[in-house]
């Protein structure tokens, strides 16, 4: 049996009793080499990888894996298209950047763990595992900075794996390459590593006589951009073409039975991301009546995507917020809503808060224009939640804020006629989930 066979007889295996994986892997192109032309240089591939159109292989590696431990790499690869892990967009926002080795470390700690506690399959010599980083507690993004904790303290030199006992930790190596969208650039199967060198130094040759090319400068501009222009269009299709693909693998594994919801609520969360309140009220400020603008912003989220815009000095925005002071929030969860307050008075300039402190009755009321203000507030009430005093306040004193915001555990009497403006309900609650008569939810952890 060929290399090719035995990964194809996985793919079909795979249909049969994980047909999440086994999708996933249908839609790649299954592609034998020993390296790969990128855009970052000649890739050797000394086991598999994907990087969303093809799936690679190196028929030696492959040759000498049983059919058990090949369908661990196949799974761990479809995991890495499902995951979003190939998409730069994600590795960008979730993380430091495309170029991190311990970003590919944290990834591959939580496929392997995944396969290992949850699917009980069987991983090959060399793929990473550690005990510590289980399944259930440890996603990627907290991998990642516990990781990076610990390259810190050692010195920058990374972890220090001779620490560790052989019964927590698996491998020192991975068991496959690591590509993004649009990462290769070669597109025929070579298999020689040499004659791929050459490819490469004919393209080094083809772009130096670009460049000697007497061109004028705002045609080689436009040029530029345009490539740039098509190659993120490109990207951002295959982006869409996996989010649609998941979708539906996902539909197909839940009718087989074979999606558990371990794995449902991961892939779940990468389709649908929760927003945050910051990036609801932003909605809110984006579609106001006020003049702002984006430039400059604050470059601290442009990490996360989300642009917070500059308001004009010429009108202030205006928000209102109930802080509950009820007997269910004690003092710690008091105090991570006033520390939500602080944040927001720090991230948005340019606004006008007026803070509500209520139990069942309005205790305190101040208007805030930045964070020192806060020491003026009061932690007064530990009485029943009754949410209609601050909109009774507002209405009585003809307020009319461009947003209202209740920090709360949701548990109490809302009012029966709502007021005009948009209202944000920023709920914590550990034990259940809340539903409200009016106004977005969004649910924080501390």
């Amino acid at each position: 049996m060929t290399a090719e066979e035995k990964i194809l007889r996985g793919i079909i295996t795979l249909l049969r009793t994980h047909i999440l994986y086994g999708l996933t892997l249908s839609y790649l192109n299954v592609r034998e080499v020993e390296a790969v032309i990128t855009r970052r240089g000649l890739r050797i591939l000394n086991t598999m990888g994907v990087d969303g159109v093809n799936l690679y292989y190196n028929k030696e590696w492959v040759n000498t894996q049983d059919e058990g431990k090949l369908l661990f790499v196949l799974a761990h690869e479809a995991w890495h298209i499902l995951g979003g892990h190939c998409d730069p967009f994600y590795r960008k926002r979730m993380f430091t950047g495309i170029e991190d080795a311990l970003l590919d470390e944290a990834l591959d700690l939580e496929v392997n763990a995944f396969l290992l506690e949850e699917e009980r399959m069987n991983m090959p010599e060399g793929g990473l595992y550690n005990r510590k980083y289980n399944a259930k507690e440890w996603p990627a993004e907290r991998i990642y900075i516990d990781l990076k904790k610990e390259e810190e303290k050692n010195g920058g030199k990374g972890k220090d794996k001779n620490g560790e006992s052989g019964d927590n930790k698996k491998g020192e190596g991975r068991i496959d390459e690591h590509f993004t969208y649009g990462d290769a650039i070669e597109n025929e199967n070579e298999t020689n590593v040499e004659k791929q060198k050459e490819n490469i130094r004919d393209l080094q040759d083809k772009q130096e006589q670009q460049k000697q090319e007497e061109q004028k400068q705002e045609e080689q501009k436009q040029e530029e951009q345009k490539q740039e222009q098509g190659q993120q269009k490109s990207l951002e299709e295959l982006r869409q073409e996996w989010k649609e693909r998941t979708q539906e693998i996902i539909e197909q594994a839940m009718k087989k039975g074979q999606l558990p919801n371990s794995l449902k609520e991961k892939l779940e969360a990468r389709l649908y991301p929760k927003k945050d309140w910051r990036e609801e009220l932003t909605e809110f400020l984006q579609f106001d009546r006020v003049e702002y603008s984006f430039t400059p912003c604050d470059r601290r989220f442009l990490y996360f995507d989300m642009a917070i815009p500059d308001l004009s000095e010429k009108e202030k925005i205006e928000i209102v917020i109930g802080i509950d002071s009820s007997g269910s929030i004690d003092n710690r969860i008091y105090q991570s809503f006033i520390g939500h307050v602080r944040l927001m008075l720090k991230d948005f300039s340019n606004i006008k808060v007026t803070l509500v402190v209520c139990d069942a009755k309005v205790h305190s009321v101040v208007d805030l224009y930045d964070e020192i203000e806060l020491e003026k507030i009061e932690f007064k009430g530990r009485g029943g939640t009754d949410f209609r005093p601050v909109f009774d306040y507002i209405a009585k004193n003809n307020l009319t804020p461009n947003v209202i915001m209740y920090f709360t555990d949701g548990e109490g009497t809302y009012p029966t006629n709502r007021l005009a403006q948009e209202t944000l309900w920023i709920i914590y609650n550990k034990y259940r989930k809340i539903d409200v008569p009016f106004g977005r939810v969004i649910e924080i952890k501390d």
